[in-house]
């Protein structure tokens, strides 16, 4: 409630819209914060969870998203671009063990970072100064008086951990008041991510790696637009990523590794289902040879789901075509039409070479190639295929806090026949 006793205040006031708004302006594709087009882990107007075991990198994780929404860090993040949020606040909870979240940024920044830190960065130590169980609405009303106080419009803020927010997670009352605080966060035009564990692994449930095996109250995930996980053991290097409930189309599963001494995670380079498709002109390549390709033959059967979906999704959006089992295939096959196919043309199909990628001159010619990158509707055809790029993230100096960084290296897979 306002100063004035009225109903609508400062912290709700942006979620009284026209009906031309609320309807007809909307988006039409989903806007990510994290990722590019279909392929989103964080959704703007969306709270992000990171989820998994204790000790696997989830604060280590959306540290690095939240210094690349302050640029500070720029360069893709496992693959994919965070849109970077300079000119607003970014407000950084820091109520899980604040000495190791100190130690784990420290990891991430230059000493020449200190200037742009103080002026786009806040960072609450410790519990929260209210009940947000009893008083959920104070979260929003919180964030915006750290944004008053700092003189700066709040753009982001971030959660770490959910656990530190309330106890007796499990009980509807708490799970609903952390949906509702959240829900208030975001109707304030500011955008939320939190990490948040799953439960404890059982002799019956081995590996947590549901939905609803994360920890507390269905509320607590019910209200978010995208909850990934990470799984592994503590202190392990190589976790694996997964989306448990995706904004759009689901990440992975894939593996990331942790560099525990500079505090960057990367995705090892691999083969993706673009690049294999691209690379498979005489006669196609089958769901199997693709997910094989990437995943390698000791493959799990949603890695094969993941596979098959991508392709049916190139096929659908006129990237690729899927021949149906014949005589002469026994599985259907996918190939890129002729004109996303990017071939020399010395090794052209017609002089019984085997068509070959085009070689990659520099990291800026591997950016926003993949169909993902155009949206939903095919537009102008990609100019060449898109090995993965390794996306660990490039450090700036303060001179170059408005520069596109991409310097790291791209991995050309060979042809599958």
């Amino acid at each position: 409630m306002s100063v004035d006793g009225s109903l609508i205040s400062d912290a709700t006031r942006r979620q009284l819209l026209d009906g031309g708004e609320f309807i007809i302006d909307p988006p039409k594709h989903v806007a990510a914060i994290w990722g590019k087009a279909q392929d989103v882990a964080w959704q703007q107007g969306e709270s992000l969870l990171l989820v998994g075991p204790t000790g696997v990198g989830k604060g280590g994780v959306l540290q690095q998203v939240a210094l690349r929404r302050m640029g500070i860090l720029t360069g893709d993040l496992l693959g994919y671009p965070v849109q970077a949020d300079p000119e607003r606040l970014t407000v950084y909870l820091a109520m899980d063990r604040p000495a190791q979240i100190t130690r784990s940024f420290k990891r991430m920044v230059l000493d020449d970072h200190r200037a742009p830190l103080r002026e786009r960065l806040r960072v609450w130590k410790g519990a929260l100064p209210f009940d947000l169980v009893k008083h959920p609405e104070q979260l929003a009303e919180f964030v915006l008086e750290i944004g008053a106080l700092a003189g700066r419009p709040v753009g982001s803020v971030f959660v770490d951990s959910i656990k530190d927010l309330a106890s007796k997670l499990s009980t509807d009352e708490t799970g609903g008041a952390i949906n509702r605080a959240f829900s208030l966060v975001l109707a304030a035009d500011i955008e939320l991510a939190a990490s948040h564990h799953q439960r404890k692994a059982t002799a019956e449930n081995k590996k947590p790696t549901k939905v609803d095996d994360v920890f507390g109250s269905t509320w607590i995930t019910a209200g978010a637009g995208s909850v990934i996980l990470l799984w592994g053991e503590p202190g392990d290097t190589t976790i694996e990523l997964s989306h448990l409930k995706p904004a759009a189309e689901p990440l992975g599963p894939f593996e990331i590794e942790h560099d525990h001494d500079h505090g960057i995670t990367t995705r090892p380079e691999r083969a993706d289902p673009w690049s294999v498709l691209q690379a498979a002109t005489n006669g196609g390549v089958t769901v199997a040879d693709a997910t094989n390709a990437i995943y390698g033959t000791k493959h799990e059967k949603k890695h094969t789901v993941a596979v098959r979906r991508k392709l049916d999704r190139y096929v659908k959006e006129q990237y690729a075509v899927k021949t149906e089992p014949s005589e002469k295939f026994t599985e259907a096959r996918y190939r890129p039409t002729p004109s996303q196919l990017t071939v020399d043309a010395s090794a052209n199909g017609r002089s019984g070479g085997v068509p070959r990628l085009r070689s990659q001159g520099t990291a800026e010619n591997t950016r926003s190639q993949t169909p993902a990158s155009i949206g939903n509707t095919p537009r102008t055809p990609p100019v060449t295929p898109s090995p993965y790029v390794v996306g660990g993230g490039v450090r700036s100096r303060e001179d170059e806090y408005d520069d596109d960084i991409d310097t790291l290296p791209a991995t050309t897979h060979g042809a599958v026949r």
